[in-house]
């Protein structure tokens, strides 16, 4: 991860933020179009129970917020993040399922083909080496293996105001051809749009007007080949 950024997006300040702007009135309406844009993308992509014995990795898991997400959607989940203060915060949440490492993207410390399926919501963004990072993200997917991401478009309002933001201008945003092309090597990749911003920064999901701008969100599956990857 880039290290520079660690007292921004990493310090224990940051951990308290973070949860705090997911107990706002907007952040809860972001969170719940986020997640049920992802919900789709994962009942789309795989059969499975509340019993299931799917291994998911999360990449940068933070706080918790999304590791609770997928850990209620059945799969057991192995969440790290370089940041010991968000993962504190994660642990003290009790969610099942659920188990912590510290360790970056860059270097994930699992073996080849461990996972059924990994996820990174937000955290791409951050990584200071990105094919580095996407080639990890294969290497420890099983053949077959789903990559569910979730990525800040560089061409909607949020994109526009990223100077802005203390923690986003710190992130390289990418649009919906700069993630095609950096997935390239996955097969069956969908991406799909929500939280619809307005130039005033007013979520216009649902309304008439929404197709006037571009998402600032987009949720990501694509599918790892079955036979192919960087091992």
């Amino acid at each position: 991860m880039k290290q520079e950024l660690i007292p921004n997006v990493f310090s224990a300040l940051s951990a308290r933020s973070y949860e705090a702007f997911y107990g706002t009135p907007y952040g809860k309406t972001i969170d719940r179009l986020e997640k049920a844009l992802m919900e789709k993308l994962v009942r789309e992509a795989l059969h499975y129970s509340e019993s299931s014995s799917l291994q998911l990795l999360e990449v940068g898991c933070g706080t918790g917020v999304w590791t609770d997400f997928f850990a209620h959607l059945g799969f057991t989940v192995m969440g790290i993040d370089p940041s010991e203060a968000m993962l504190e915060v994660a642990r003290s949440k009790n969610i099942p399922r659920a188990t912590y490492k510290q360790a970056v993207a860059e270097d994930l410390p699992f073996p080849p083909r461990s996972f059924d399926a990994v996820a990174a919501i937000t955290v791409l963004e951050f990584v200071e080496d990105l094919s580095l990072t996407v080639r990890e993200i294969e290497r420890v997917l099983k053949p077959g293996g789903v990559f569910f991401g979730g990525f800040l478009n560089r061409d909607s309002e949020l994109g526009r105001r990223q100077a802005e933001d203390p923690i986003i201008r710190h992130a390289s945003l990418y649009n919906k051809a700069e993630i095609e092309e950096f997935l390239s090597s996955f097969q069956d990749v969908v991406i799909e749009g929500c939280v619809y911003l307005s130039d005033k920064g007013e979520v216009m999901d649902g309304k008439a007007e929404e197709t006037r701008f571009s998402p600032a969100f987009y949720g990501v599956r694509a599918s790892k080949l079955k036979g192919g990857s960087a091992e």
